[in-house]
């Protein structure tokens, strides 16, 4: 009897240790969130910052040097096209106006007189030839009549072009004196103002842009321009819909549409730069609040790309291996199950795009191939289908995980899974659930 009661315990205490290592085992497992890939609803927005311009301003600059007499206006006052918006002092250019004037009164008087010897040669000439018929002149007066003439004609030549010489001179010296008076050149508000009455202002030329005196912008019509970076700049195009954010407004996003891409780099380095490049972006705002103002600034949110009930990934899935290195480990594990479907990337290079799949409890590479970002998830193309289970994180196990390796899937997120599998979402992952299902699960590559 006692023999038994010893084999009765020993056995226990075999079956105690057979049950403890075989719990062991079973925590040894990865632990692990997953998700079901599931069909939503993505958009593709692409970023740039920048700043609010009208899109018609004109930067009003001085033509002539002088000292500023009167102003007419205030930086915000609305102005027409023509209104009077300062008085430089004219200086000697009244003066100059007044001798180019004198001078073309004496070059038509000097017309005026050759035109009346021009009219006595003419008769002179006549004469003598009609005293020819008659015999009552010679040859050689004759001849002095119509050198005369020749002469009277040429000197009224003369004249009329010391006319025109002396009238295009007083046209200048006037258009001179009138550029002493700025006016506005389009119909807008004053929006920049940089000169005082007294102040002295530069006139520009081929080498020099002058004083800028004023700014005036039509702010009817508003637009964005924001920089986008290269690598997204190339899935930009007119029509595209837009949201900009004003800082001085941030809870007032503004619709608005890209109207315009840049061709050329806007910061463009030297030929083989590795420096990144930025290229402007012009999105024109549906509407125009009171007081938005040139300057201010922006970001500009672009739809590049919109999918509707598509197979979606979360981005903290995707991961980079290399799918014989994923093979090799799976075959070291034992692991024996079948090879899931990998259509979405070519397995004969080293590294590609995919996700690790919870297929029954053990870890399994997928090479996946998507689409478009949304804000969290990616669009699935090929590789994956409704219903698969994918790793998402956390972010440290999902950095060391291997193929084969056991997972232990968190409750929580099992639950959560369950949950989207009963009821899959139709509407974008910008939703409360999502957001903090994100949130658990963090990011990883």
């Amino acid at each position: 009897m006692k023999k038994i009661l010893i084999g009765v315990v020993i056995l226990a205490v075999v079956a105690a240790l057979v049950g403890v290592n075989v719990k062991r085992a079973k925590n040894r497992g990865v632990e692990v969130q997953v998700a079901a890939i599931e069909s939503r609803d993505l958009v593709e927005k692409i970023s740039g910052s920048g700043r609010v311009e009208a899109r018609r301003s004109v930067d009003i600059t001085s033509s002539v040097v002088g000292k500023v007499l009167e102003l007419a206006v205030e930086e915000g006052d609305r102005v027409e096209t023509g209104d009077l918006i300062l008085r430089i002092d004219p200086g000697d250019r009244e003066a100059a106006v007044e001798q180019t004037r004198a001078r073309l009164a004496r070059a038509k008087a000097r017309e005026d007189l050759a035109r009346a010897e021009r009219k006595q040669a003419d008769l002179r000439l006549e004469r003598t030839r009609g005293l020819m018929k008659e015999n009552l002149a010679s040859d050689a007066d004759l001849e002095d009549a119509e050198t005369n003439a020749d002469i009277a004609r040429a000197n009224l030549g003369a004249a009329q072009g010391d006319v025109r010489d002396a009238q295009a001179a007083l046209e200048y010296a006037e258009y001179e004196l009138s550029r002493t008076v700025i006016r506005a050149e389009i119909p807008g508000v004053v929006v920049r103002l940089a000169v005082e009455e007294g102040e002295n202002v530069l006139a520009g030329d081929l080498y020099n842009s002058g004083s800028s005196i004023v700014t005036i912008a039509d702010l009817s019509v508003m637009e964005a321009h924001v920089l986008v970076d290269e690598t997204e700049v190339v899935k930009l195009e007119p029509g595209q819909a837009a949201e900009v954010i004003v800082d001085a407004f941030p809870d007032d996003p503004i619709p608005g549409k890209v109207v315009e891409v840049g061709n050329s780099a806007y910061n463009a380095g030297s030929l083989g730069s590795q420096e990144a490049k930025d290229f402007r972006v012009r999105v024109r705002l549906d509407e125009v609040p009171k007081n938005l103002r040139p300057g201010l600034s922006a970001r500009a949110e672009i739809v590049a790309a919109e999918r509707k009930g598509v197979p979606a990934v979360p981005i903290e899935a995707l991961v980079v291996r290399d799918p014989e290195k994923e093979a090799a480990a799976a075959a070291r594990k034992g692991s024996a199950r079948r090879a899931h479907r990998s259509t979405g990337g070519d397995e004969s290079s080293k590294e590609i795009e995919g996700v690790f799949l919870d297929d029954g409890g053990h870890a399994k590479f997928a090479p996946v191939t998507v689409g478009i970002a949304g804000e969290k998830y990616f669009e699935v193309l090929s590789g994956l289908s409704l219903g698969d289970r994918v790793v998402r994180g956390p972010f440290e196990a999902l950095r060391r995980l291997e193929s084969g390796e056991s997972l232990r899937v968190k409750k929580d997120s099992t639950r959560r899974s369950r949950k989207s599998e009963s009821s899959p979402p139709k509407e974008s992952p910008d939703t409360e659930e999502n957001a903090s299902s994100g949130e658990d699960a963090g990011t990883g590559q």
